[in-house]
């Protein structure tokens, strides 16, 4: 693990702020494994991923293989929530993300801030 997580619980809302470098497919099923046990143990099922200071070295293949991974694990029957915010330059992988990840009913939205995110996941 390359990556730094600080998960916390406010207002029903599970906020995972990522650090460092984010650099492979393992590092994106690692996360998706926190978060999922995170959204297991609290019963919530919205997700705000702060990843604005966190540098990514993964490309959209790993992308498409979380995605059907979390499909084959059937993540979409969780009621699952995903509001990502990522910084300027990251704009292929939010909507690679996006896309993949709703072709498989997985409910997730690419942000540029943070309260634009938390408005989606509240509404």
């Amino acid at each position: 693990m390359s990556y730094t997580t600080e998960i916390t619980i406010q207002d029903g809302i599970i906020e995972v702020t990522l650090g460092d470098v984010v650099a492979s497919y393992d590092d994106l099923f690692e996360l998706s494994e926190i978060v999922l046990q995170k959204v297991v143990e609290s019963s919530d099922s919205c997700v705000l991923m702060d990843a604005r200071s966190a540098q990514f070295l993964f490309d959209t293949h790993d992308i498409l293989l979380l995605a059907e991974h979390l499909d084959n694990s059937l993540v979409q029957t969780m009621g699952l929530k995903v509001a990502t915010v990522f910084n300027a330059g990251n704009e292929k992988l939010n909507k690679v993300m996006e896309t993949s990840f709703r072709n498989r009913s997985i409910n997730c939205r690419a942000f540029s801030n943070i309260s634009s995110g938390r408005s989606w996941l509240l509404f």
